[in-house]
């Protein structure tokens, strides 16, 4: 058993302040093991998913819902959920790390797992203004939950964000898999075969080995709208999804979650189904973060 998460003492949070810490207290009410779903309302897989010229927001028609907006990347809606057009960049991030009231808040919403953290600063924090573009990276499982949370949206994971079974990569509610197969159809967001061409893994651009800003690969894209709009599901970076061991006897910064995706240096040609979990507490350079929603 592990001790309900009471408080966290964040450090470094604001612009880029080294001195003060924030203190968020948790209701251990509130906080549970990371093992259920999440209340998102009725399942609605319609599969709709207006283009709107590239707004912040996609609306379903049908049912007048759209997608959270202001924080991060834009969304797409399709099969009944919201997710990132593109992977979480480090502007993005450093919006949340400089914002001391909204990261307060987000770091009350992690789970118990979490009890570890003490900064939602990333490895080699601050980064340069240089890299602002490219994918957020060296981040831990724990920053994801926080980051997504801090946007008004959460990690993707099963309907309505609910936990996934970490023993399956293919689960059908899988918010993640089914945004990268095109609805369960592909191997690659962009069809059925592997072409190294096409996305940022290992041998793109004649085997550089570089992370790129979301989107540069611009093939590297789902099939047909909504999905033609969200890019580098495979390759740039892996991304963190709410997919996590749960071992008896075994720290939780050390339990594995799923990255997925494949990254940059990656040799795999799995596509879609490929997996490089990490313990939760891991801050790698192929880790990012992509965030997914409920519509409203």
């Amino acid at each position: 058993m592990r001790p309900p998460l009471v408080s966290l003492a964040f450090v470094g949070f604001g612009a880029l302040a080294t001195s003060a810490a924030c203190l968020v207290t948790v209701d251990p009410s509130l906080v549970t093991r990371d093992a259920g779903s999440v209340d998102g309302g009725d399942d609605d897989r319609d599969g709709s998913g207006a283009v709107d010229g590239g707004s912040v927001t996609d609306v379903d028609g049908g049912a007048g819902r759209s997608c959270p907006a202001g924080r991060g990347a834009a969304m797409i809606l399709y099969d009944g959920f919201c997710i990132d057009e593109r992977e979480t960049t480090f502007a993005d991030y450093r919006a949340f790390v400089a914002d001391d009231a909204g990261a307060s808040s987000a770091g009350s919403s992690v789970p118990a797992e979490c009890a570890f953290k003490t900064s939602f600063l990333p490895l080699d924090w601050p980064r340069a203004v240089a890299e602002d573009p490219l994918p957020a990276s060296e981040v831990d499982w724990c920053d994801a939950w926080a980051y997504c949370a801090w946007a008004g949206k959460r990690l993707c994971g099963g309907d309505h964000g609910a936990a996934l079974p970490f023993a399956s990569l293919t689960d059908p509610t899988d918010e993640w898999f089914r945004a990268c197969t095109n609805g369960r159809t592909t191997k690659f967001p962009y069809g059925t075969s592997f072409d190294v061409r096409i996305c940022n893994v290992a041998g793109y651009a004649g085997g550089t080995n570089q992370v790129e800003a979301p989107g540069a690969a611009t093939a590297c894209h789902g099939l047909a709208a909504p999905l033609d709009r969200v890019t580098d599901l495979v390759g740039n970076v892996a991304e963190w999804t709410r997919s996590c061991e749960h071992l008896d006897g075994v720290d939780a910064a050390a339990e594995a979650c799923h990255l997925r995706g494949a990254h940059f240096y990656a040799a795999s040609q799995d596509g879609c189904n490929d997996d490089d979990s990490l313990p939760r507490a891991e801050e790698e350079t192929k880790a990012g973060i992509r965030c997914c929603a409920d519509p409203r």
